[in-house]
Formats: C-alpha cells, structure tokens, sequence
C-alpha cells in the first residue's frame, strides 16, 4: 500500500508539475535508466562460490525553480530511487535550495558533499574504496560557498541500527567541512573533515525490546589530488577513520585508512566521450587485535557511450585478509550492461 501511494505521488508531481509550469516557475526533470548482468566468482572461508545474475534499476529525479528578487532563486528538488527486483518506488533525497551567485544553502535529506577523484569510466560494476563520505545520507543543513569552494555541514537526525521496529535507535549529531575546487585553474584537490556523534535515542529509551545502540563518535578526514598528463588523469585519495566508543570501554577503538590511486584515460579515438578507468584500493582497520585487517583491491572498467546510450564492461577484485581470525577471502565481480542518462 505504500508503495503504491508513493508511487501516485510520484506520477502526480511529474504531471501536475508539466501542466502548471510557466514564468513562475520552471520544472526540470533527469535520471537514469540501467541494466547489467554481473558475474560472481569468490572464495569465502575456503568456499567457492560462483554465479550470475541480471540487476535493473532506475533513478528519477523532479527539480523545481523559482527565480526571487536580487539575483536569489528557490529550488525544490525530489530524487527517487525505483528498484525492479521488488517493484518498490521510494524517494531518496528531498530537500529545498535558496541561492545566490556567491551562496548556495540546501536544507533537507540529502547526501554529504565528499568525494573520491577516478573511476569516471564506470557505471556501477565496481568495488573500489571511496574516500570522504563517512557522514553519507541524512536531513542535513548544508552551505556552499561558490567562489571559495567551500562547503559546510551540519545536522541531527534519528537513525537505526537495522529494519526491524526492536532495533536500536540512536540520534546522530554532524558537523562537517568540505572543499572541493581546482588549484591554478589546472590541478583538481578536495579535503574534507567531519565529526559524528552517536547516541542513544531518546525517544526509545522507555522501549524494553531495544537493544541498547552505544554512545559513539567519529572523526575523518580525507585529502584528494589530481595530476592531469595530456587528456589522462592520475588520482590520488586518501581517508582516516577513527571510531571511538565512549559508553564502552571493553570495546575498543577503530582506525580505518583507506588510499586510492586511480587512472582515467579517455579514448576519444575510438568514440567521444569513451574511455577506461583503472583503480587500486588499499585499506587497512585497526581494531585492538595483534594484527589490522587489509583490504586490497583492482577495478577496471571501460565505458562506450553510444547515441545516448552508456554501454560498459568491467572487471573488480579484491582480496580480506585478517590473520587474527585466519581469513583470507578473494571476491571477484565482472560483467556488462547498458545504460541511459538523460537531463543533467
């Protein structure tokens, strides 16, 4: 039933929003539509596993704009999310915009603003590590100075720990700066840091069913670089985690820090706008035991757009190990698919 009033929404907005559109203001529509089938091959605790499946899935994003007096505009913007594989239609982000030439302020639910340079060659066959978004989605206030590139984050929002209504619920607390701009007009270079704080939701406490989510707080930062030969980009990212639990002391902290080096070279000889990415992915988490368990990984990935049409190929594999825990597991992710963007 939800799903279906959610989807009367959505056909709603885009109808009402084409018939009444004029001088007032302006409607602007965009997504994607995608189809891949991927191949797995891996080995978990010294089991093989291997099979294929075909995923499809579909994004769908409704802007409106209103232009204001001084050079100020207002901007409503709601993006969905529609899955095939259990004909579910949900909207992902909502959120509003004042701005300006120099000021542009979101209020809503929304993603953060980190990023990872490489990797412009793939769709969504890949495994590789992203650098700078440890505060990911949520109802945020976010504030980007346009000619300084700057941008910042804050917000408070209840969240859980799984899907079901006994989960635990904890509040979680942001504040967050990022940059992201070009140096000397030629070099692209992003930094960002952020502070979360987790806990215990109020509103559930007098809930006996709930397991109890522990005060927690994190801190990132990530610093990212890139080096352009000729048409070619050579990428550098770098991200530091360090999760501490301030309720628990028998827990101990965590330190994730994640490098990846990635390399874009388009291949406009064989089509505009093609090319192929290849990433390396390292990481490892410290978290009390002897030894810090490594993540090591590739990607390769070739894109080939056609008359509006992405067609692409890749290949991923990476590699876990921890000798704490005797594991060594090898995942393997290749495939091909097509895909069709449309608006921005």
């Amino acid at each position: 039933m939800k799903n279906k009033i959610l989807l009367f929404l959505f056909l709603w907005l885009v109808t009402a929003g084409s018939a009444f559109a004029g001088d007032q203001w302006a409607l602007d529509t965009y997504g994607r539509v995608r189809s891949t089938v991927e191949f797995n091959n891996n080995k978990v605790g010294g089991e093989k596993l291997a099979w294929y499946d075909m995923t499809t899935d579909a994004f769908f994003g409704l802007k409106a704009k209103q232009e204001l007096a001084d050079d100020w505009s207002s901007t409503g913007t709601i993006e969905f999310d529609l899955q095939s594989a259990d004909s579910s239609i949900y909207p992902q982000y909502m959120y509003v915009t004042i701005e300006n030439p120099t000021l542009d302020v979101k209020i809503g639910r929304q993603g953060s603003s980190g990023t990872t340079f490489g990797g412009e060659y793939f769709e969504n066959i890949d495994n590789h590590l992203s650098t700078g978004e440890s505060v990911g989605t949520g109802d945020f206030f976010k504030a980007h100075l346009k000619e300084a590139d700057f941008t910042f984050v804050t917000g408070r929002h209840s969240k859980s720990d799984g899907n079901s209504p006994t989960s635990p619920k904890f509040d979680e607390s942001v504040l967050a700066f990022y940059y992201n701009g070009t140096v000397a007009d030629t070099y692209p270079m992003a930094f960002s840091f952020s502070n979360i704080h987790e806990a215990p939701s109020k509103s559930r406490a007098a809930v006996a069913l709930d397991a109890v989510h522990g005060e927690e707080r994190y801190m990132a930062y990530s610093f990212n670089f890139g080096l352009p030969v000729s048409d070619m980009m050579l990428s550098f990212n770098y991200d530091n985690l360090i999760q501490k639990h301030v309720s628990n002391d028998l827990t101990p902290d965590r330190r994730d820090s994640t490098t990846v080096i990635a390399y874009d070279m388009p291949t406009p000889s064989v089509e505009e706008g093609a090319g192929l990415s290849f990433v390396l992915s390292d990481r490892k988490r410290s978290d009390g035991t002897l030894n810090p368990t490594k993540y090591t990984g590739y990607d390769l990935g070739f894109l080939y757009p056609y008359k509006g049409t992405n067609m692409f190929v890749a290949y991923s594999s990476n590699r876990t190990v921890d000798t704490d825990e005797s594991t060594d597991d090898t995942r393997v992710l290749y495939g091909a698919g097509l895909a069709f963007h449309f608006g921005k």
